[in-house]
């Protein structure tokens, strides 16, 4: 993850994603398995390979402090609108 602090703007890799649109029917039953096709989530496949929930707990507060407003998700979304509490929500999956 990467924030560009001048337009506020949170960069995700595969931490967490959201699939949307038109998609290959693969790519549609993976993203539907892994969480990730209606919301921004962390993927499931990603969540079962965490071995330190703590860390992670961590590592996802200390970006939650990050001044961003839009969230550019790697796979094909821009989240524009409450997108801090979007990753909120993803981050959730790691309070457990």
């Amino acid at each position: 993850m990467w924030l560009h602090k001048a337009s506020r703007t949170l960069i995700v890799t595969d931490l967490c994603q959201l699939w949307l649109g038109d998609l290959a029917f693969a790519a549609k039953v993976f993203a539907r398995l892994t969480g990730v096709r209606t919301r921004l989530a962390v993927p499931r496949t990603v969540r079962f390979l965490v071995k330190d929930r703590q860390a992670a707990r961590a590592s996802a507060q200390k970006i939650l402090q990050w001044p961003f407003e839009r969230v550019v998700v790697a796979h094909n979304a821009i989240i524009e609108h409450d997108a801090h509490a979007a990753v909120a929500r993803a981050f959730a999956c790691f309070d457990n």
